[in-house]
């Protein structure tokens, strides 16, 4: 690792690089803790228990270590390296980078500083910066699959899909015992609408790394996506097989499913065993209710208790989430309008500090939509695919087309194919394609997309697409498919963007976790909702309000069936009781007998609105 010794730590120091190289970093650290005190004070030391700990991903326990080795010896570029990668995350995104340069002037020709760097400039979502260092590392080893693997990640981040799969293939057939290039290529496939591919390839990951349950938990994910949950269950239950910490992936998995009182018993077990506790907590609070009992209340206080326990910020964002949940069931809602907050400011930290957002962002890209939409009709091209079998549910994220999607899938001539990032993905390229002259194919696209949503919705003659963000393109994908049918449901403003507030996506879109964004983003879907209402024809865009549906249920979903030219089916009055998994935040609620809680919720947080008081005129 670059650091000298006396001979007489030789023998121990060899044990702890030999058990290091081998990957067995719990052995580094066995012998770590045998060395004499004084020895410990030596940087290779500091060093290799460092290094150790970040692999074993205990990154607060690791950097006291390599802070002793770098102040033992300044010019250690292994331990420049490695605070970089502890410190990528931190606020001030000046931190991290200077650990990252001083390891390149002092060594600009090692690789791994340069990708160290681009690390960095990855997590602080700077993509077009991180490029550079990243080309650098992989022309200066061509041959290790990480330096291809990162890239991929930087192609990812920049919509150059074709690029970022073509390096995480290549990463794949360099380093075929590495999980993480199957999971990184079967991400992009699934998220570029190819499934099945993604599955083919953690197929063949798992004949290569059998015992890894990370792939068998992925392949859970993607089964799921297809609709075949016998799969998905028996790859969930290898994954527990292998690695015990893993039944929280499959309890969630449950959760989806429907299956409250298995996924209950899972995360109960697991609390108790200090297994993933506020994932676990986050997961209940997804399927309970709770109503005052003295049960409930304990449950509560036991939540609490936890937030008292030392957690990364992403277990305290689960928990702020769940805290959130159970204080407003109780009726505490300045309590839960605090901990709405905290949740939000960490899940902000986590997948936004770094996502610049311009202040017309969300507005020049419905009106690029637009215009796309208008210079396609302008072309002249012959119509798309006149299938009728499409159902788009388009409205604001949390606006009610989950529920939509439970109502209308439960008529026997429909079938739901969930969320499909299909239309998001290719409505950007239509448009990128148009204004460089290149051939758009929306004939070939309409054909793609019906053979993978077809897929997933099985033998039914009709398919719901409950992507909410699609309002956006409605133009460009009417267009590709002129028979197709839109069903746009409104709710009221406030209602929408608080319910968003206080729920966690992930990732997510752009606009998450921030008020001041999620104000910005739903003023650009009332622009497009604007312009599509003028300009799709009425017999393929009805729109429905959310409020109406709550309170007077029937003559609603009678006016959609009808507006879908269906017979009427009783069955769309239980949507209660359909069984189609549900990967969306709303999995518990649109489970549930229609209610009216969720109407005006946002007086119970008046006071606390902020942004969102901008709404209410």
């Amino acid at each position: 690792m670059g650091t000298s010794a006396s001979s007489n730590e030789d023998a121990a120091i060899g044990r702890a690089y030999a058990a290091y190289q081998s990957g067995n970093f719990q052995l580094v650290l066995s012998v770590f803790e045998v060395t004499s005190p004084n020895d410990r004070k030596l940087p290779i030391w500091g060093l290799l228990a460092g290094a150790a700990l970040c692999r074993l991903g205990q990154f607060s326990l690791a950097d006291p270590h390599l802070q002793s080795a770098l102040k033992a010896d300044p010019d250690a570029v292994d331990a420049l390296t490695w605070l970089a990668l502890i410190h990528a995350g931190n606020e001030d995104p000046q931190v991290p980078l200077s650990y990252a340069n001083r390891a390149i002037k002092l060594d600009p020709q090692n690789a791994t500083c340069q990708s160290v760097l681009g690390q960095v400039y990855l997590r602080q979502f700077r993509p077009e910066i991180a490029a550079e260092p990243l080309l650098t590392a992989r022309k200066l080893e061509p041959k290790i699959a990480l330096h291809w693997h990162n890239l991929g990640q930087c192609y990812l981040a920049l919509q150059k899909n074709d690029d970022a799969l073509k390096h995480f293939r290549t990463a794949v057939e360099l380093a075929k015992e590495d999980p993480q290039n199957y999971l990184a290529l079967a991400s992009a496939l699934s998220m570029f609408g190819f499934v099945g591919d993604a599955i083919s390839c953690l197929l063949d990951a798992v004949k290569h790394c059998p015992q890894n349950a990370q792939l068998h938990s992925a392949l859970a994910n993607y089964f799921t996506l297809v609709r075949n949950d016998g799969e998905a269950e028996v790859q969930h239950k290898l994954a527990v097989q292998i690695d015990r910490r893993m039944v929280t992936a499959y309890g969630a998995w449950l959760v989806n499913q429907g299956r409250f009182e298995e996924s209950n018993k899972i995360f109960e077990r697991a609390i108790d065993e200090e297994n993933d506790v506020a994932f676990s907590y986050y997961n209940q609070m997804l399927s309970r209710k709770l109503n005052g009992t003295s049960a409930d209340l304990a449950f509560f206080g036991d939540m609490r208790e936890q937030l008292d326990v030392e957690l990364n910020p992403k277990g305290q964002m689960y928990l702020h989430y769940a805290c959130g949940r159970a204080a407003e069931q109780l009726k505490h809602f300045e309590e839960a309008a605090i901990h709405y907050e905290k949740s939000n400011r960490l899940a902000f930290g986590i997948h936004k500090q770094f996502v610049k957002v311009s202040e017309n962002r969300f507005l020049l890209e419905v009106e690029e939509q637009i215009e796309t939409y208008q210079l396609l009709r302008e072309s002249g091209d012959p119509p798309g695919n006149l299938s009728e079998a499409p159902i788009f549910i388009v409205g604001m994220i949390r606006s009610g087309t989950t529920l939509l999607d439970q109502i209308l899938s439960s008529h026997s001539m429909v079938a739901s194919s969930g969320e499909l990032r299909f239309w998001i993905e290719e409505t950007k390229k239509v448009s990128m394609r148009i204004r460089d002259g290149s051939p758009h194919h929306l004939v070939d696209l309409a054909e793609d997309y019906l053979s993978y949503a077809k897929m997933l919705a099985r033998a039914s003659s009709r398919f719901t697409d409950k992507m909410p963000l699609n309002y956006s393109g409605i133009g460009v994908i009417h267009l590709a498919l002129p028979k197709a049918k839109f069903i746009h449901i409104r709710r009221h403003p406030i209602d929408t963007c608080l319910s968003i507030w206080t729920t966690y996506f992930g990732q997510g879109p752009a606009f998450g976790y921030s008020k001041d964004r999620i104000v910005q983003a739903y003023g650009a879907y009332l622009r497009a909702m604007e312009f599509w209402r003028e300009t799709i024809p009425a017999q393929n865009l009805l729109e429905v309000s959310y409020e109406e549906i709550i309170r007077n249920p029937k003559p609603q979903i009678r006016r959609m069936i009808d507006f879908l030219g269906l017979e009427w089916e009783d069955s769309c009055l239980s949507h209660d009781q359909n069984s189609s998994a549900i990967n969306t935040p709303s999995r518990w609620q649109a489970r549930q007998p229609i209610y009216s809680s969720s109407i005006e919720r946002w007086r119970n947080f008046e006071p606390w609105l902020g942004e969102f008081a901008e709404l209410i005129k």
